[in-house]
């Protein structure tokens, strides 16, 4: 190997650990997945071929380079729909934790028809909006199921069916 391919090659694994580690948080659920978790890195093809040596940390959601074969500024990371990714899960987050303070706990035990979860979906509800959904694999009684139902009931304006919506 010649000398001058080193910082590509250098450039190139530290490009596929990135990959790596995003990949990571976007296999996490979204409610254990910390909120500023790399959902999308964008990085400018003109400095992949710069030479330096590498001096990178990660800070919050931003990563910063000094002098790096790899240049990326924290502006670069992730991209609108990050922040509406963010939103919906901080509301779901919200709304799981007013609910049933992130339990699988049957409710709402003063009425005739109970409701249950994580989300507190009564049975009636989630098979209808299951159907709205076109997601028929659902199940009532699998959290990570409810959680989803939830955060696309929250981004179709089904909000208003959860007493918690109002209230964060």
């Amino acid at each position: 190997m010649e000398e001058s391919d080193k910082p590509k090659l250098l450039s190139k694994i530290i490009l596929i650990s990135l990959v790596i580690i995003m990949g990571w948080g976007l296999l996490m659920e979204p409610r254990h997945r910390p909120y500023n978790a790399f959902r999308g890195v964008f990085v400018s093809s003109q400095h992949l071929d710069s030479v330096g040596s590498v001096g990178s940390q990660i800070r919050g959601n931003s990563i910063q380079s000094i002098n790096s074969p790899l240049f990326v500024q924290s502006h670069t990371l992730g991209s609108i729909m990050e922040e509406d990714i963010d939103k919906w899960d901080i509301i779901v987050d919200k709304i799981i934790q007013c609910e049933s303070q992130n339990q699988m706990v049957w409710g709402d035990l003063h009425l005739p028809i109970k409701a249950y979860g994580v989300a507190q979906f009564q049975f009636r509800t989630f098979e209808w909006l299951k159907e709205l959904a076109n997601a028929p694999r659902l199940n009532f009684y699998k959290e990570k199921d409810q959680v989803w139902l939830l955060k696309w009931a929250l981004q179709n304006n089904y909000g208003y069916l959860w007493s918690c919506y109002n209230k964060i």
